[in-house]
């Protein structure tokens, strides 16, 4: 069962426009499916990532960070820059899947995992 929070023939004909994801991302797509992570895909990924690019972003802050997929999205646009996220995470098995895949993906430099509770962590 699919658990889109867009209509389902509609995302489907917009990846099939995407071009090809780079590996990290194509891999923990496949990840995902075969084990039910939730990820935000590839089409809000490519937005997440182009809003980053046309705002000029250089941080980035992440909520709740489950893969590491929007991570790498939003990384894609500021790590060139110089840019760093930081995500906040209160899973310790979901702060190492994404550790893993956001250094996979090249991006260990640029991230910044802080374990807790979000509202904690902002005080």
């Amino acid at each position: 069962m699919r658990d889109d929070i867009t209509n389902i023939a509609i995302e489907d004909y917009l990846v099939e426009l995407m071009p090809p994801r780079p590996q990290a991302l194509a891999e923990l797509e496949r990840q995902a499916r075969e084990h039910g992570w939730p990820l935000v895909g590839p089409v809000e990924g490519q937005f997440l990532y182009m809003l980053a690019k046309m705002h000029g972003a250089r941080e980035a802050l992440e909520i709740g960070v489950a893969t590491g997929y929007a991570a790498i999205w939003l990384l894609r646009a500021i790590a060139p820059v110089g840019g760093h996220l930081t995500a906040i995470e209160r899973n310790p098995e979901r702060i190492a899947l994404a550790r893993t895949y956001v250094a996979h993906a090249g991006y260990g430099d640029h991230f910044n995992i802080i374990e807790g509770e979000w509202f904690s962590a902002l005080e």
